[in-house]
């Protein structure tokens, strides 16, 4: 906001001539705006007074109010001062009335900013157009604060040269204690004590006493004639600027008026007032010319027939209103109307160039609120991921491994991989229904979880894989995990309802591969013959006529007969000397002897191994 109602600017920011002492090279580091002293002072923006008092280095009485992220703005050469140090202070507030104290030539508003400790030029800076709005203070709530107060006072000022102020300006004498008393003792410099309201004797007279009614002795008679009331002996010149006129004014100003006099031309009708539109017929001032969709300049009325409403749409031709600008963020402010030709629906992308409402604007994979437009670009697919910085619509909100809402999409990096699995925080696509030990459907994911090598089994509440559809022992597709539970027991066996794992050929009366699983009612005692159509435990080949190996079973048709057939492996009953034979094993070599001779044991015989049961019991009855 600006600080001063009418702002008439004079002396700016940067390198200027002193006023003081008339040098060139003095660097002005504020905005000065011409005022009449005791015009109101306004805050430009809000904050809290960080220091407020006399400042020692030509301020004269100073407000400073801190705005926060760094942004400070100072108030100098004030008349009064209405907020203290740690006041919280509204925007366009009454702070302070202008003056002229301090190192000033005269009545003026001196407006500082100071962004994070570096002095900037005001005019940087948009200041928007104010009026009174407040109840106005009462002058008894007001201070003037004694220049013998030198202390900072926490002045954001560094006192060094090259920063604050001209380091040509001496340091601001050090006042003894008892200076700091009124009425001022006469061994304290004489400046400050002609400062003092009453002034001390012999002080030349204050100017702002010289604007007083009745003035001051020692002023100009000539002041008297601007004060209010007038002093006596004044030409009556405020009067002929009423309605009706005082006697003696020409007739020609009561058309300027107000209200006007009979018969004058209507023309206050045109009467431009910021932001409010012009009457019909009316023109813009000059340099208020406005394009469609374009702010009006600062201080500019509207074009008759402009009138807006917050979050509608202009008519076409009008211009925004001053200060609507869209923002980096793609909002606007909330009373600001809507530039023609922006339509804004629920849940659909925005014109490119338009803006966002306020209220509307989330963060990404977030989901807009009901009502709120999706940012430009911001197309959506079910089912397909949305695009990095954009929200989710409204409604569309995800639970990790749970199917989306049919017509969302998937947040942001939620795409199938390669091995068919999704990220663990994202959802199921819409229609891919997970059930325990089934095929997922094609296309659909497999949780991150679940994803296993082949002939292993997957965990419990895992889904298969697509096209993983297995039959109770029958080979498994290659590459496909085995359903949970079904391992391969120490026995060797399978539950009945499992499938063979991959590479797992079963054939009768042949070893199995190792590793591979034995179908359960093929799973026999050593020494007894094995199902027709079983096969035989891994590592039991068999040989006919060779010993079998310990704990293996016999295979089918290879059981205890009177007559042992030529293909069969001797069993362990058999495997014993000549003369221990049962009658149905079949008959050794024809030299044995010779065989012992050398060394060797017969190929028939048994190595010195624990007999089984059965055959103790065959020796015994023979």
């Amino acid at each position: 906001m600006a600080p001063l109602e009418v702002l008439v600017r004079t002396s700016p920011f940067g390198s200027r001539r002193s006023p003081l002492t008339g040098l060139l090279g003095e660097f002005h580091y504020g905005q000065d705006f011409a005022a009449p002293c005791g015009t109101r002072v306004y805050a430009a923006d809000a904050g809290v007074v960080r220091a407020a008092g006399w400042h020692p280095w030509g301020g004269g009485n100073r407000l400073e109010i801190d705005h926060g992220n760094g942004l400070i703005t100072t108030y100098n050469h004030l008349l009064k001062l209405g907020a203290e140090k740690g006041s919280k202070i509204r925007v366009g507030e009454v702070v302070a009335k202008v003056g002229t104290t301090g190192s000033s030539t005269g009545c003026h508003l001196h407006f500082e900013v100071i962004e994070n400790g570096q002095h900037k030029d005001p005019n940087l800076w948009h200041l928007l157009s104010i009026r009174q709005i407040d109840r106005l203070r009462g002058d008894e709530k007001m201070i003037s604060f004694d220049p013998s107060s030198v202390s900072t006072l926490g002045w954001t000022i560094p006192s060094m040269a090259g920063k604050t102020f001209s380091p040509k300006e001496p340091d601001p004498p050090i006042q003894p204690p008892h200076c700091s008393t009124k009425p001022l003792p006469s061994d304290c410099p004489s400046p400050d004590k002609c400062k003092f309201d009453p002034q001390a004797p012999g002080c030349p007279p204050l100017t702002d006493r010289c604007q007083t009614n009745p003035q001051a002795s020692g002023c100009p008679p000539t002041d008297t004639c601007k004060t209010n009331p007038q002093a006596p002996g004044c030409p009556p010149t405020d009067t002929c600027k009423t309605n009706p006129q005082a006697p003696g004014c020409p007739p020609t100003d009561t058309c300027k008026t107000d209200p006007q006099a009979p018969g004058c031309p209507p023309t206050d009708t045109c009467k431009a007032t910021p932001d409010v539109p012009m009457a019909a017929g009316c023109s813009l001032p000059p340099g208020c010319t406005a394009q469609a969709d374009t702010p009006v300049p600062a201080g500019c009325p509207l074009p008759a027939s402009c009138a807006f409403q917050p979050n509608q749409p202009v008519t076409a031709g009008c211009p925004l209103p001053t200060g609507c600008i869209i923002q980096a963020n793609g909002t606007m402010s909330p009373s600001c109307p809507i530039p023609a030709g922006c339509v804004i629906q629920p849940n659909q992308p925005v014109t490119a160039g338009c803006p966002i409402p306020p209220a509307c604007v989330t963060q990404a994979n977030t989901t807009v609120p009901d009502g709120c437009p999706l940012p430009a670009s911001c197309a959506f697919q079910p089912n397909q991921p949305v695009t990095a910085g954009c929200p989710l619509p409204a409604s569309c909100a995800f639970q990790p491994n749970q199917p989306v809402t049919a017509g969302c999409p998937l947040p942001t990096g939620c795409i199938i991989q390669a091995n068919g699995t999704m990220p663990p925080s994202c959802p199921i696509p819409a229609g891919c229904v997970i059930q325990p030990n089934q095929p997922v459907t094609a296309g659909c994911p497999i949780p991150p979880a679940c994803l296993t090598q082949a002939n292993t089994t997957v965990p419990d509440g895992c889904p298969l894989p697509a096209n993983c559809a297995y039959q109770p022992g029958v080979t498994v597709t290659a590459g496909c995990p085995l359903p949970t539970g079904c391992i391969i027991q120490a026995n060797g066996t399978m539950p009945p309802s499992c499938p063979i794992p991959a590479g797992c050929v079963i054939q009768p009366n042949q070893p199995v591969t190792a590793g591979c699983p034995i179908p359960p009612a093929c799973l026999t005692q050593a020494n007894t013959a094995v199902p027709d159509g079983c096969p035989l435990p891994a590592a039991c080949a068999y040989q006919p006529g060779v010993a079998m190996p310990a704990n293996c079973p016999l295979p089918a048709g290879c059981g205890v007969q009177a007559q042992l057939p030529a293909t069969c492996p001797l069993p362990l009953e058999c495997q014993v000397l000549p003369e221990q034979l049962p009658p149905w094993c079949p008959k050794p070599p024809a030299s044995a002897k010779e065989h012992e001779a050398s060394g060797s044991p017969p190929p028939w015989k048994k190595p010195a191994t624990r007999e089984s049961s059965r055959f103790q019991t065959l020796v015994s009855s023979s």
